[in-house]
């Protein structure tokens, strides 16, 4: 049987977290100023019980998937399970702008480029409106940050 020594084992729990780091942002999309006080959330609590986080601000931190129809977040980079993801609707924006204030436009085609990217988002969640299809567990709307990781 194959035996790990312990400093190969410390240095695969370092390289995961370094890779796991959502610290680099790469892009940012603002709306209009968020509140000052948001609670943060994870997609498995809103999934698990959306209508306890109806018309509820808040923050949420996970993988982006953008396309024709699939505008959401979800738990993990590779699991596109509608069920347990959350719609985003951003038919509110006019305009994305890069971290250094750069405008570059809105287009739908542009957030594709962010997909299974880790983003930071903010909005206020809607459990009536399930997305497309109605298959999410609810809709982000009113979103105020959106911000994405390298």
């Amino acid at each position: 049987m194959f035996k790990l020594s312990s400093s190969f084992f410390i240095l695969l729990l370092f390289l995961n977290s370094v890779s796991c780091s959502n610290s680099n942002v790469k892009e940012v999309i603002f709306k209009r100023n968020c509140e000052k006080s948001i609670a943060r959330v994870s997609i498995q609590e809103v999934a698990r019980e959306p209508g306890k986080f109806n018309n509820k601000h808040f923050e949420i931190i996970r993988f982006f998937h953008g396309g024709f129809e699939k505008s959401a977040i979800y738990s993990r980079q590779s699991s596109f399970n509608e069920s347990r993801a959350i719609w985003l609707n951003f038919s509110e924006f006019d305009s994305l702008y890069r971290i250094d204030s750069t405008e570059i436009g809105f287009d739908y085609a542009k957030l594709d480029d962010f997909s299974s990217y880790h983003i930071r988002i903010v909005g206020i969640f809607d459990s009536a409106d399930r997305g497309h299809l109605d298959q999410y567990a609810g809709t982000l709307k009113n979103i105020c940050l959106f911000a994405v990781s390298k």
